[in-house]
């Protein structure tokens, strides 16, 4: 009998093939039993395909869950995958819930070495933090941190200061990177950490630019009420670096009203004006650029706040605001003052705008209670009035110290 060069290698390839098939049907197997997900099957995938890391590690988890001993088989998967760091890691929690720190302190660096991701890093500044140990947890909550997004921050952020109290070392510790740092300041500020913030804040005011606008602004809000020294500082550090367009502060020398000539601002925060809405009011600037036009059609609230400002004070140092009012139709509009509010209640009430087309000069003194207090533009009908309709123009509003 005669074969053909052809009929060979068909005779030749059939093994192979045959091979190949029943390695597929064998894996294919394997894999049906570790989808049956219990320790018998898994046992016998095992015999299948003993090179299964997976295998192996959930075969791990059932022999836990029985009370038994699952490192051997955890310790087989990471041979199996030296790369998988979450073996390591699962030996590491192992190692530490037996009080053996020395091993698992070594898995979850083999973990760091085999990852580089936030995990394995989080992992072991975890550990450093429940063994109480310093030398290591700030190298780890550095490395952390230089890994994480900025959704991540928070959390080891908190871990810091649930280790330390000191925020000179926690500072120290951060990455030299802006982000990272313009973050942590909004970490303080939402956590009520006012002090450090000052610190924080002084640094991102003196080299930021405007994407740290907000933030410090924010910070100024928040420190306001506690360390209005600090607030000015960081205002003035804006307005110097021409971040914001409004001048700076010097409550001091009698300078606490930032913007006098009511300007449109992009973001009217700080000591900035708030324009509040109010049904039946609207608030322009005046057609003479350095005053406000507040328009009543009559149905406005019986009262409402319609301008405030966040003003800085010296605390018990006396204070006088000055200003002109006119309606420019000449029809009276009644029921509209000045009010301070401080820390303590009202600090102080203007004399009542009754406005008609002449312009009218007025001011009022109070004396600062504490360090901040708040300037409002209110309207209140007054009893027996109807409600006010026509336009209010105040103007050259201006602040100074007393003597």
């Amino acid at each position: 009998m005669k074969y053909t060069a052809f009929n060979l290698l068909w005779l030749l390839t059939l093994p192979a093939m045959a091979a190949g098939a029943w390695f597929s049907i064998r894996l294919a197997y394997a894999d049906s039993l570790y989808i049956v997900n219990e320790p018998d099957a898994l046992a016998l995938a095992i015999q299948l395909e003993p090179g299964s890391a997976a295998y192996h590690a959930l075969l791990a988890e059932h022999i836990e869950g029985q009370g038994a001993d699952p490192k051997p088989e955890l310790r087989r998967a990471s041979i199996l995958s030296p790369l998988n760091s979450l073996y390591l890691e699962r030996l590491a929690v192992r190692a530490e819930s037996e009080h053996d720190y020395f091993s698992a302190e070594k898995f979850l660096n083999q973990a760091a070495a085999v990852d580089n991701k936030l995990l394995p890093r989080w992992d072991l500044l975890n550990f450093y933090f429940r063994r109480g140990d310093d030398t290591n947890f700030w190298p780890w909550f550095r490395r952390s941190l230089e890994m994480s997004s900025i959704d991540d921050a928070d959390g080891i952020f908190n871990l810091a200061w649930a280790h330390s109290q000191d925020p000179a070392a926690i500072l120290k510790s951060i990455p030299p990177v802006h982000r990272m740092l313009q973050h942590y300041l909004g970490f303080l500020v939402q956590t009520g950490r006012l002090e450090p913030a000052a610190v924080v804040a002084d640094r991102i005011a003196s080299v930021g630019g405007e994407a740290d606008v907000s933030e410090l602004l924010a910070y100024c809000e928040r420190a306001l009420s506690s360390d209005s020294a600090s607030a000015v500082r960081i205002w003035n550090a804006l307005s110097a670096r021409k971040l914001i367009p409004l001048a700076q502060l010097n409550p001091g020398q009698g300078n606490f009203i930032a913007n006098r000539n009511f300007l449109p601002t992009p973001s009217p925060r700080a000591f900035d004006w708030v324009v509040l809405p109010a049904d039946g009011i609207y608030t322009t600037q005046s057609a003479e650029a350095d005053g406000v036009s507040i328009h009543f059609d009559g149905t406005e609230s019986e009262d409402c706040i319609i301008l405030r400002q966040s003003v800085p004070l010296v605390a018990d140092d006396r204070y006088l605001i000055s200003y002109e009012f006119s309606s420019p139709a000449g029809s009276p509009v009644r029921g509209l003052w000045w009010d301070v509010i401080s820390s303590v209640g009202v600090a102080a009430t203007s004399p009542e705008m009754s406005a008609n087309a002449d312009w009218h000069p007025a001011s009022f003194e109070f004396l600062a209670a504490g360090g901040w207090a708040e300037l409002r533009l209110r309207y209140r009908r007054p009893a027996g009035a109807i409600r006010a309709e026509g336009t209010v123009i105040v103007r050259k509003l201006t602040g100074r110290l007393v003597k």
